[in-house]
């Protein structure tokens, strides 16, 4: 199940919810209409103001699905370009803003819909090329098939600084 709640401070209280695992990048998608790439949203009595954005975790107990405005912005700085970058810059964000430690394909797809990005042909291959000794931007999660995280290789060849936990 995927619940999105966005509560701005004047109260206004907006709910997204599906159970279906097919429509989640549906839902991620449509909650960008509530925030400006800014993180800041009309209140009713006329001002400005940051909503504050409560996810509920997947039910596959692996993270937040949702997003939130800290990954949009980290993700649209960071700029990536061809399949393997988004995937690392994403899978980045998602740990950092979504409590996310590994990531699989099924995440990544419903992100990348939020992030309007183009979906890799393959998320699955992109993975596994990205995992590969001429690359190792990513490393597999032991135990848990399918899933991934990001090296500090991974992290150099995007620009991340280690030390950053923020995008300011």
């Amino acid at each position: 199940m995927l619940k999105v709640t966005i509560t701005f401070p004047s109260g206004v209280t907006i709910t997204l919810e599906t159970t279906e695992e097919d429509t989640y990048g549906e839902v991620i998608a449509s909650t960008r209409e509530y925030l400006s790439t800014d993180g800041i949203a009309p209140s009713t009595n006329g001002s400005q103001s940051k909503p504050v954005i409560q996810e509920e975790p997947s039910s596959n107990g692996n993270g937040h699905l949702a997003s939130r405005p800290e990954f949009l912005e980290f993700c649209q700085l960071m700029a990536p370009s061809g399949d393997m970058r988004r995937v690392v810059v994403a899978a980045e964000g998602a740990k950092r803003f979504l409590g996310m430690d590994r990531i699989s394909s099924q995440e990544l797809g419903p992100l990348f819909d939020f992030l309007q990005w183009q979906r890799p042909k393959d998320f699955v291959q992109t993975l596994r090329n990205a995992g590969r000794s001429a690359f190792q931007w990513l490393e597999r999660s032991p135990g848990n098939s399918g899933y991934y995280s990001v090296t500090d290789q991974g992290r150099r060849e995007i620009i991340i600084e280690e030390t950053s936990d923020a995008v300011d």
